[in-house]
């Protein structure tokens, strides 16, 4: 049983792989930014962790810090919004993909997909955009508590937004280009 699992996991790595070298070079970035956002995420979730276990260790000895509250409600935006190209890259946000499934050419298949795709990607320009130039412009306004510009809270946003921008364009290229089959670019891969 563990061997037919390692054997179809290499097997969807294979169908994955595509003769078109910008196809593979945005697979590869798309890689190295998903590594980069889960290494950070996991930076942000422990930072989290350990201010929770000191709050809850000062309030049992009788004080509270609040900066540690007001610290982890910023790590925990990071986590949305970088955590959101983990998820993306992954294929598990919410999506219907019913209704693809029911449909039997595959080139209207791939022709909703690619359209699909490109909506996202515009959505995510527009939000990185916008939330670039937020993060901007928030230099001068400070944290409630932490002396700190509220800038470096509001760069989560372009920044989530960058990984997934990188992630749409190898899954709307790929989907563009591809011949075998579009599963693996398909924003929402359900188990089945």
């Amino acid at each position: 049983a563990i061997r037919k699992v390692h054997q179809a996991k290499g097997q969807s790595k294979m169908a994955a792989s595509n003769d078109n070298p910008v196809v593979n070079f945005l697979k590869k970035a798309s890689d190295v930014t998903d590594r980069v956002a889960l290494l950070l995420v996991t930076v942000y979730i422990s930072i989290v962790t350990f201010l929770a276990l000191i709050g809850i260790t000062y309030r049992l000895m009788g004080n509270s810090i609040s900066w540690s509250e007001e610290l982890s409600r910023w790590f925990l935006i990071g986590i949305a919004f970088v955590g959101a190209s983990v998820v993306l890259k992954r294929g598990a946000h919410v999506g219907v993909v019913f209704f693809l499934k029911l449909l039997k050419n595959k080139a209207l298949i791939q022709y909703i997909t690619v359209i699909a795709n490109l909506l996202v990607l515009v959505t995510l320009v527009y939000f990185f955009w916008f939330g670039l130039l937020a993060a901007l412009g928030s230099f001068r306004q400070m944290g409630g508590i932490i002396q700190i510009p509220m800038a470096y809270v509001k760069f989560n946003l372009p920044l989530g937004c960058f990984f997934m921008i990188v992630h749409m364009l190898y899954y709307t290229v790929g989907a563009a280009t591809a011949k075998n089959g579009i599963d693996d670019y398909i924003l929402s891969r359900s188990e089945e």
